[in-house]
């Protein structure tokens, strides 16, 4: 808000603070999106397929658990 410190904002807005955290799990997902259209290119096995999506789930989950945890 106008005129609000960020120091305030943030003690407001606690999840706020997990702006940084929600980028970088981003970047990760989209290294993994590429290094799986990768592994679809060079046929890979299916289970080392499912290993890139089941980290890919693992961080995403992990973001929204601590978004949900900070909304509290």
């Amino acid at each position: 808000k106008h005129g609000e410190s960020v120091y305030e904002y943030l003690r407001n807005n606690p999840e706020a603070r997990l702006f940084e955290l929600a980028n970088d799990a981003e970047k990760d997902v989209s290294k993994l999106n590429k290094e799986k259209k990768e592994m679809i290119e060079n046929k890979a096995p299916k289970q080392a397929i499912k290993s890139v999506e089941n980290a890919q789930i693992s961080i995403m989950k992990s973001v929204n658990d601590r978004i949900k945890s900070a909304q509290k």
